[in-house]
């Protein structure tokens, strides 16, 4: 089995493996600066972020709240009598 592994730099670095794509490119246009640029991304990169649907999203949020953290009691009780 043949596997492809891919390293690539464009905010920040993602690295895959694949076996399925190889190390074919797509041109594709970008905005840099508000200018429009066009270069080459990889299309394992591309078909990834086209079929990725919420997963990827939720986890990457769940890792940046801390929503699970248990926090202080801010209330108090109050009592007429």
């Amino acid at each position: 089995m043949k596997m492809m592994c891919l390293s690539f730099h464009d905010k920040r670095l993602v690295t895959m493996l694949s076996t399925f794509f190889g190390p074919q490119t797509q041109l594709i246009t970008g905005y840099r600066k508000k200018q429009p640029l066009q270069f080459e991304k990889p299309t394992v990169i591309l078909e990834y972020t086209k079929f990725m649907g919420g997963v990827d999203r939720a986890d990457q949020y769940c890792g940046c709240y801390g929503f699970t953290r248990r926090s202080y009691k801010w209330w108090k009780k109050f009592s007429s009598g």
